[in-house]
């Protein structure tokens, strides 16, 4: 499935589909991420800037950064104690964009594409506060994606979209006994709000 999406964006970039009324947009998006792992959960401010090719009015090629925020959670440890984690995730996004007109300048828009992600995620138990015994780990995924936008005028638009992303990430987590590998699956829903400028 990864295959086939990146030749998809590959063979969209020297497709004859480009015409004359392609266009640019940059946009920022402010939102707040839900992040969880085996049922623990938290959430944080997210942040994102995304550049946008729009081959034509329905169907746009993405390039976005998009930092989640920290999430924090806590649970016992199993001896009275607890132990505090802390995840701190980030994007590079890549994908396709299809747009379908509604009413009066308002658009559906649909995306899917693969995030190029890297994670780190700090482990603390209270038998060993000075330790860390999170880790990090990097890959790919895919995600998905849906919101309207509004077209204020020929220049700015404004909306609201959903993201969802699972990183599955196997950290090579620090370990004073000998090494650890934890695996650790991390669901992402973000609700963002956009603000962008066409050129």
């Amino acid at each position: 499935m990864k295959r086939l999406l990146i030749g998809t964006l590959l063979s969209l970039s020297s497709s004859s589909i480009f015409a004359n009324d392609s266009y640019f947009v940059g946009e920022i998006l402010l939102g707040s991420t839900d992040q969880e792992v085996s049922g623990d959960s938290g959430k944080d401010t997210s942040l994102g800037l995304r550049g946008t090719y729009n081959i034509n009015p329905y169907i746009g090629i993405e390039l976005s950064y998009q930092y989640y925020g920290e999430a924090e959670w806590s649970y016992p440890n199993g001896y009275g104690g607890t132990v505090n984690e802390k995840t701190d995730p980030n994007s590079i996004n890549l994908g396709i964009k299809g747009v379908l007109p509604i009413k009066n300048a308002f658009f559906l828009d649909a995306r899917v594409g693969m995030a190029f992600w890297t994670l780190d995620v700090d482990i603390i138990d209270s038998r060993l506060p000075s330790f860390n015994f999170g880790g990090s780990d990097s890959n790919i995924d895919m995600y998905i994606g849906l919101g309207v936008h509004h077209t204020l005028n020929e220049k700015f638009i404004i909306g609201i979209e959903y993201l969802y992303s699972k990183f599955d990430a196997s950290l090579d987590a620090r370990d004073p006994y000998g090494p650890m590998v934890i695996n650790a699956d991390l669901r992402l829903e973000t609700l963002a709000f956009t603000a962008g400028f066409k050129i």
